[in-house]
């Protein structure tokens, strides 16, 4: 009886956290998540973010539900990933805000800041400001202001 009851307190507090894949997102004031876990479907499964950040999960992201209070009537999602967009050419210690489409925001470890927007780009670091939009650029240095463009290079100093 009591190797039973150790049992049944072990599976329980092992079915307190659970890794899930996400099926069905319902945007609003909170998110609220569909997730599949390898104990069947969770549905209503509130997820909680981080004061000042926002996104929208997508279906088939990963995430890590939880059980508020030990209760199975209130999962909750704490973490969502997702692989499929995730950048992998981050330098150790680089941090990146990144969306689906491929944008992306990274603070550099070396003390930069890297961002590109549907093929724009900004780049910032201790030398110089350069802004890039196809085949024109600008860039700012400490010696001056450099355009160039289909029709030449002009520089300021």
């Amino acid at each position: 009886m009591f190797n039973r009851t150790l049992q049944h307190l072990s599976n329980r507090i092992r079915s307190l956290v659970a890794k899930a894949r996400v099926r069905a997102v319902q945007q609003g004031a909170t998110e609220i998540l569909q997730l599949e876990t390898p104990g069947g479907l969770v549905d209503r499964v509130e997820r909680l973010e981080q004061f000042g950040f926002a996104s929208a999960t997508l279906p088939g992201a990963d995430a890590l539900r939880v059980y508020a209070y030990g209760a199975s009537d209130h999962p909750i999602a704490t973490v969502t990933a997702d692989a499929r967009y995730r950048p992998t050419n981050l330098a150790p210690g680089d941090a990146c805000l990144y969306n689906a489409a491929g944008d992306r925001l990274t603070l550099k470890a070396s003390r930069g800041l890297e961002a590109s927007v549907n093929g724009a780009s900004v780049i910032v670091d201790a030398t110089q400001i350069k802004l890039q939009m196809g085949a024109v650029s600008l860039t700012v240095t400490s010696a001056g202001v450099t355009i160039v463009a289909p029709l030449g290079t002009t520089t300021f100093v």
